[in-house]
């Protein structure tokens, strides 16, 4: 690739092509605007988070090309994150189990 254009235009494309992320791909996104997460980033480090949105451009990206869908309560809540980053914060899931 030659440029950034070049990188995104790939992606996009790859995206449409193939359809590898939910909703597209005909499988429901795991998570939900209020659920608890634990958020772990590329280094391996773990925050309890909270999901506030869903990404959904208006036009094609790459952010949405590579699988980012949630918004989360972050110093940086305009940035998506990936499903894959994402795991259910069991300490916050009500139990269904009487006591």
């Amino acid at each position: 690739m030659s440029s950034h254009h070049d990188w995104v235009t790939e992606i996009i494309q790859r995206h449409d092509l193939e359809k590898p992320f939910a909703p597209e791909n005909g499988k429901a996104l795991k998570f939900h605007v209020g659920d608890f997460v634990i958020y772990t980033n590329d280094y391996g480090v773990a925050f309890n988070r909270q999901i506030t949105g869903l990404y959904q451009p208006q036009k094609p990206c790459s952010l949405y090309a590579s699988g980012c869908r949630y918004l989360l309560n972050t110093d940086c809540y305009w940035m998506p994150v990936k499903e894959a980053n994402l795991s259910t914060d069991e300490s916050l899931v009500r139990s269904t189990q009487p006591i």
